[in-house]
């Protein structure tokens, strides 16, 4: 449990958004929320000062954007560079395919201790159909290039989609001959894309009454706080959403509010006193002690039905070892 009243966060996990760019226009991206082609996506890129600030409090970052990848970043090699000079643990998802190899080379040798997950759904030959405007098959290469250099384990995150779910145990193979973890997702958040859910549904099992009880994640660690691309530092990434969103915007009850406001920002204030502020102690404090005063937002995410069956994740090692985490 967070002590968040005792400067519980210092050393600890934080996700963020990097930037606000991205190449790939996967169907259900938060980004369709915008029609990027002609209207701005919220949000700039962080600052290496910026950056800076927050390591000087977190131990450990995640570069795990809702909006953003973190590779479009034109100064990711800098970020990991001064991530790796100050021990700070580092893990980056990214599933564009724009930017040339050499600088992937750059952002690998910046800091070899870092873990990378690559997102690739499907064989590489079809991951455009999920993510429009990835080459697959050159991000494969890029993956493979990464064992070179990289002291961490390559992670190969694979979403099962009705068009590769045939595809599995090929990519699984993939995976195991080039050395690379394979993270096998299922999942049914699928929103309004019908057309990519699966033929073999295995929630449809899991479909009965049971008891739906509120556990707040972020309590517990599950989640982590997040800093959005508009540089505004929330409980956890799921508040992004109501934060940015505008078909979401109704769900910003009286509870969730005043985290929007302008001294939670890294442009107006620091990330320590953000994080002990009194905003975010009242906040935690409706979650710890008068939890039916919680947000209906929190209560629907962080349900105990949200938690058992939006996704399964499974992880094959090169080695053969196999492994299932907790329901995210």
């Amino acid at each position: 449990m967070i002590d968040y009243l005792n400067d519980g966060y210092r050393g600890k996990v934080i996700s963020f958004d990097i930037t606000n760019r991205c190449t790939n226009q996967c169907p259900a991206c938060m980004r369709q929320h915008w029609d990027y082609k002609t209207s701005h996506i919220p949000g700039k890129d962080m600052t290496l000062e910026e950056f800076d600030d927050i390591t000087n409090y977190f131990g450990a970052v995640d570069f795990n954007g809702s909006v953003g990848d973190p590779v479009s970043h034109p100064k990711l090699p800098e970020i990991l560079e001064l991530a790796y000079k100050k021990n700070i643990e580092v893990n980056i998802s990214t599933a564009v395919s724009s930017k040339p190899i050499e600088f992937y080379r750059r952002c690998f040798n910046a800091n070899p201790k870092a873990r990378w997950i690559f997102g690739i759904d499907g064989t590489p030959e079809v991951s455009f159909v999920h993510r429009i405007n990835q080459d697959g098959e050159y991000l494969f290469e890029v993956m493979k290039e990464a064992t070179k250099i990289m002291q961490e384990e390559i992670i190969w995150q694979y979403i099962v989609f009705s068009y590769n779910e045939d595809r599995i145990e090929k990519a699984k193979q993939m995976a195991k001959e080039i050395g690379v973890v394979f993270k096998l997702n299922h999942t049914k958040r699928f929103g309004k894309q019908e057309w990519l859910k699966p033929n073999n549904d295995v929630y449809a099992e899991k479909q009965k009454e049971y008891e739906t009880k509120f556990q707040p994640k972020c309590l517990n660690r599950q989640r982590d706080p997040f800093v959005n691309t508009q540089k505004q530092v929330l409980p956890c990434c799921w508040l992004e959403s109501p934060y940015t969103t505008p078909d979401e915007e109704e769900f910003m009850d009286g509870h969730l509010k005043p985290l929007t406001d302008k001294s939670l920002n890294l442009k107006n204030n620091k990330i320590e006193n953000i994080v002990n502020s009194k905003i975010w102690k009242n906040f935690f404090d409706i979650l710890t002690k008068t939890p039916d005063e919680a947000p209906n937002y929190c209560k629907e995410r962080c349900s105990t039905s949200m938690r058992s069956f939006s996704r399964t994740t499974t992880y094959y090692k090169p080695d053969g070892t196999i492994s299932t985490p907790d329901n995210e």
